[in-house]
């Protein structure tokens, strides 16, 4: 699939210089020939994946984006049906934004309850 669609349709966007391919877990999928097309046409510096250079972190705790943080933008930012590629990039950020607003908000009170010892913080 990457050698007879992928990169050709790359190839023909003239985009192929400009990807950063990255590669799933699944050991089978990294196959010597698979390594060698990769190297062939993203270079070890352009993919992201164990046994490159750059390897992907196995923390469980990158997972939750996995699956819930695509699938909640996805749904947020459909619901409202974008026009354009300008109204759905903007939308992205929109709610990329607020999901950063809430998990500030929430890191901040939960260091003032650290800081109260666990009391109430109805004031903050």
């Amino acid at each position: 699939m990457l050698r007879d669609l992928v990169i050709p349709q790359l190839q023909q966007h003239r985009c192929l210089q400009d990807i950063i391919f990255v590669h799933d877990g699944v050991p089978h999928h990294i196959d010597r020939r698979v390594k060698q097309l990769l190297r062939q046409h993203f270079t070890d510096t352009r993919v992201i994946r164990s046994h490159f250079p750059t390897a992907w972190p196995r923390s469980p705790d990158i997972i939750p984006c996995d699956f819930w943080l695509w699938g909640f933008l996805k749904d947020n930012i459909y619901r409202k049906r974008p026009a354009s590629l300008p109204d759905l990039k903007d939308s992205i950020r929109r709610h990329v934004l607020d999901i950063l607003s809430a998990v500030e908000n929430m890191v901040l009170r939960l260091e003032h309850i650290v800081e109260h010892e666990g009391e109430h913080i109805e004031q903050f």
